[in-house]
């Protein structure tokens, strides 16, 4: 997908859908925020010209993937200078089960598991 502001919408309309299908909407909500956050970084602070979303479920969660091709900005939300900045991967620490950041040479994978509610402990 062309990293632009209006890929964030369509990407937590995509993992809407996606999610009722695998497994109804309990964890909706959750994922969405996640995509968007992620997406969002993704689109504002790599540099990139393209994002990939992954969604897979399994047994006992979603997992979430954003690949771009740009460089990891360790300080991104702070130089961004905006007052909201920066709460994005907080956010997603707060949903999910387990997240990170991968980084590479040819990019980076940002990554959330979000637990369905009948398997979180």
């Amino acid at each position: 997908m062309a990293a632009e502001g209006r890929l964030v919408p369509e990407a937590r309309t995509f993992a809407d859908l996606l999610v009722r299908h695998f497994r109804g909407p309990e964890l909706v909500d959750d994922v969405r925020i996640v995509v968007g956050e992620l997406v969002a970084n993704a689109v504002l602070h790599s540099g990139t010209d393209s994002v990939t979303l992954t969604i897979d479920s399994e047994a006992s969660c979603v997992l979430v993937m954003v690949t771009d091709s740009g460089i990891w900005q360790e300080d991104a939300a702070a130089e961004c200078g905006m007052p909201e900045a920066g709460r994005g991967l907080v956010i997603v620490e707060a949903l999910a089960t387990a997240s990170g950041i991968c980084k590479r040479r040819s990019g980076t994978c940002a990554w959330a598991s979000l637990a369905f509610p009948e398997t979180r402990q």
